[in-house]
């Protein structure tokens, strides 16, 4: 497996307006395409938040979402039950999609449609779960389309955070139980089912790299920052990635990680000063441009970006090392 590698240009630092589902002509020309009695057709474009809702309203009514999710997550709550959108958790650092809370336990639910996990969020509820089982019960639950199962689980590594539901399993004891908000439930995450991530972007690409992004924040060191390409990890096409750093002169592209050669590097426009080069470091010719290399442990993209920590480490490291060169020997683009 390997990922899309390094644009031609400047493009690549263009970012996208927003745009409503509406307003994309993709999701647009996907829904006029589905048959008319699709679910998306009948009640329009779904997101995660409107999933939020359909489980916070069910939780409030005792209703046949709310007791699969508890028989498999294996907490049996005892008394009132609470429910509530966007809660805190991690000390405020992170937010939960949804809390179910009662006296002397909660359960967290995260639902995904087709988004990524943010850097380190598995992990984050496994270390709120661990915290909150020392005086109470606890359990997360993350909710997600029958066909996103398998990526996530992927994507979440080695952190067994959640005890996994398909909106499917949701949407048959909704059926079953037949009355009408649950019939309206049932609706509204089949149309959620329905979406799927656009054929250009590989979803097993995708899982890597939320792994692989996970890492990198993991081993950034404090107040550092690494952000990525919107459109890193969609394709499998190459295995460069870009790693945004702040503070890279503009007459510098990069740091580059070349993931299977374990290198990392950044182009310049202009020929550097060979003996001023960072200690260890290589100068390459590549078309019209300069390449810096430096080499790190390289990281194969055929196993789990989570077990290689520490090579991902390295390629960080050199990154910082790039930049710091960058800043005061980098020659100036003309």
């Amino acid at each position: 497996m390997t990922i899309e590698g390094p644009p031609v240009g400047e493009e690549h630092l263009a970012v996208a307006r927003f745009r409503t589902p509406t307003e994309d002509p993709e999701v647009s020309s996907r829904m006029a395409a589905m048959p008319n009695d699709t679910a998306t057709q009948k009640v329009g474009y779904v997101d995660e938040s409107d999933v939020d809702l359909i489980l916070v309203i069910d939780a409030h009514r005792h209703g046949p979402l709310t007791k699969l999710l508890l028989h498999e997550a294996g907490l049996t709550p005892v008394g009132e039950l609470s429910a509530s959108r966007s809660t805190s958790r991690c000390g405020g650092t992170r937010e939960t999609d949804v809390e179910l809370r009662w006296d002397g336990g909660s359960l967290l639910i995260e639902d995904k449609i087709g988004s990524s996990f943010t850097p380190g969020q598995p992990a984050s509820y496994t270390q709120e779960v661990l915290e909150r089982r020392q005086h109470s019960d606890c359990a997360a639950v993350l909710v997600c389309p029958a066909g996103s199962l398998e990526r996530y689980r992927m994507a979440a590594g080695k952190d067994e955070a959640f005890v996994y539901v398909t909106f499917q399993q949701l949407i048959a004891v909704a059926r079953t139980d037949g009355d009408p908000l649950s019939l309206a439930a049932a609706l509204v995450l089949q149309a959620a089912s329905e979406q799927r991530v656009p054929p250009r972007i590989d979803p097993l690409a995708v899982a890597w790299g939320e792994g692989y992004q996970a890492v990198v924040a993991m081993v950034t060191p404090p107040g550092e920052a690494v952000r990525f390409p919107k459109r890193a990890f969609r394709s499998l096409t190459s295995d460069w990635v870009k790693l945004l750093l702040a503070g890279f002169p503009p007459s510098a592209d990069g740091p580059w990680h070349w993931l299977s050669r374990g290198i990392v590097c950044v182009y310049l426009t202009e020929e550097p000063d060979a003996a001023m080069l960072p200690q260890g470091a290589a100068l390459v010719r590549s078309g019209k441009s300069w390449r810096v290399d430096l080499i790190v442990d390289p990281v194969a993209v055929e196993h789990p970006a989570t077990d290689q920590e520490p090579a991902i480490r390295t390629a960080v490291d050199a990154a910082a090392r790039l930049r710091q060169w960058c800043q005061t020997h980098a020659p100036a683009r003309q």
